[in-house]
């Protein structure tokens, strides 16, 4: 563990990344990865192990390339909104973000984030992510789409639809004592519930810069499977429950065309996952089609040989000298099958 401060030598502000993780140390190893790669600095890497495999000697990796490093062990697993609010209390950053173990920051994200956040007085920003499909096996998944968040800030509609994955965003810890913790009563989207209560109080400056891959390994993640769909129903129900006073006419008609435009978006990727199929398709047929052609080409030219040696013969046969060697022909058929009849007799 290393002492922080909330200054860098350079003057500008800590900040402070958790990490929730367990029972994926490589991943955890390439999120920290990303955090080691930031063109901005000083870092404090909070990483919370929420009651899995021992992953001490990972941080160690990372010594000389992290400003900070904090490590929580857990252990016993208290979800996810247990290990966020762990990393919360450790963080001594002035800006805190959030990156899950199987989640990767660009290498500019921070800076970009915190300069325009600081040069634009917010105490929220945001940018956008990449949501990212994979394999158990960790190879990319073809028959799942990528999809980028990247949409201004609407308070509305955020009671309606998260649009803002959690790593994301930094905020300033100083809206903390304000929008309290993380809400232990959900299992799954304590993210969404964390993002409301800090809209309730502050507007969010988006930046529309990449700054995130939210990467989805199999059953691994929420959107893979490691929750069923009617506990992540269950736990949407009671968020929207939870801000029902909060929605009006106006968010209502927000939200409708948020529908229209996804399901626009989903119908256009439809297409264009045809198009590319069919596209495919010609091209096969495009190559089979040359292959035919290259095979018939081949089958006159053999027909054509034969038939030149065919000529070429019957030329020969009804030649002068083909005829007056007829006898000779003729006797030396006769020395070779006379030839074959000792041999077998010699054999008997």
């Amino acid at each position: 563990m290393h002492d922080s401060s909330q200054r860098g030598r350079s003057g500008r502000p800590l900040v402070s990344v958790i990490v929730r993780t367990k029972e994926r140390p490589e991943l955890l190893r390439e999120a920290l990865a990303s955090i080691a790669a930031q063109t901005y600095s000083p870092v404090e890497a909070v990483i919370v192990n929420d009651g899995g495999v021992g992953v001490a000697e990972i941080m160690d990796d990372f010594l000389s390339d992290i400003d900070h490093i904090r490590y929580i062990h857990q252990s016993e697993s208290g979800g996810r909104a247990c290990a966020a609010n762990m990393g919360l209390q450790s963080a001594k950053g002035e800006w805190i973000g959030f990156l899950d173990d199987d989640d990767l920051y660009e290498h500019d994200a921070l800076r970009v984030l915190i300069s325009s956040g600081t040069k634009a007085g917010a105490s929220v920003v945001y940018g956008q992510v990449i949501r990212e499909h994979y394999r158990p096996d960790g190879s990319r998944d073809p028959e799942m789409p990528d999809y980028l968040y990247a949409r201004s800030f609407d308070r509305d509609l955020l009671y309606w639809q998260n649009y803002i994955p959690v790593n994301a965003l930094v905020f300033k810890k100083q809206a903390l004592p304000e929008i309290r913790a993380f809400d232990n009563n959900l299992s799954v989207t304590e993210d969404w519930d964390f993002i409301l209560r800090l809209a309730e109080i502050h507007d969010f400056l988006y930046v529309p810069v990449l700054v995130a891959r939210y990467r989805c390994f199999g059953a691994s993640t929420v959107t893979g499977g490691r929750f069923t769909q009617e506990e992540i129903r269950q736990n949407e129900d009671t968020i929207h429950k939870k801000w029902w006073h909060k929605i009006d006419p106006c968010s209502i008609h927000i939200f409708r065309q948020y529908i229209a435009e996804e399901t626009g978006k989903k119908w256009e990727a439809r297409v264009q996952k045809t198009d590319a199929l069919i596209t495919d398709q010609m091209r096969e047929m495009e190559s089979s089609r040359k292959e035919m052609e290259n095979l018939r080409r081949l089958v006159r030219e053999v027909t054509m040989e034969r038939e030149h040696w065919l000529r070429q013969t019957e030329l020969l046969r009804s030649s002068f000298s083909w005829r007056i060697t007829r006898p000779l022909r003729s006797i030396r058929r006769f020395q070779l099958k006379l030839k074959e009849t000792i041999k077998s007799r010699i054999r008997l």
